[in-house]
């Protein structure tokens, strides 16, 4: 089986909002108020909860408007296109006892196939709620 890997990207909206109409936090403003990690340090968070190996994720894509759109990128002869699918949904199952996390934020794929998932939001959401497992590449 082929390894997949996701690209996460804390840094963009880290200490700033680029676009206060969707999410008026920064990601560490949300991180403060995430009850259960008090007293952690953000890259430590990011760092223990997102840096994995061999880990089932959850994916989705709860848009209404699910059609990707494309920008060309680059000069002349470097030009490029870049495919962006907007408010995407990873979840992060953290075991029974606590509440799984979730990143929302935009997918960046570049036409080369390299994507990137630009965090806007961290949440958490109960363990309870059902997980419906499929595949992607």
């Amino acid at each position: 089986m082929a390894t997949t890997y996701l690209c996460i990207d804390f840094g963009a909206n880290r200490n700033a909002v680029r676009n206060k109409t969707i999410f008026s936090n920064n990601l560490e403003d949300q991180f403060s108020n995430l009850v259960q990690y008090k007293g952690w340090d953000f890259e430590d968070f990011v760092r223990s909860c997102f840096l994995l190996e061999n880990s089932d994720v959850f994916v989705s894509y709860p848009n209404f408007n699910r059609e990707p759109y494309t920008k060309e990128m680059g000069r002349d002869g470097d030009k490029f296109t870049i495919t962006y699918y907007n408010n995407v949904a990873i979840r992060f199952p953290q075991g029974k006892k606590e509440n799984d996390l979730v990143l929302m934020g935009d997918i960046m794929e570049k036409s080369n196939g390299h994507r990137i998932f630009n965090v806007k939001a961290i949440l958490t959401v109960s363990p309870n709620v059902v997980h419906y497992a499929g595949s992607f590449s």
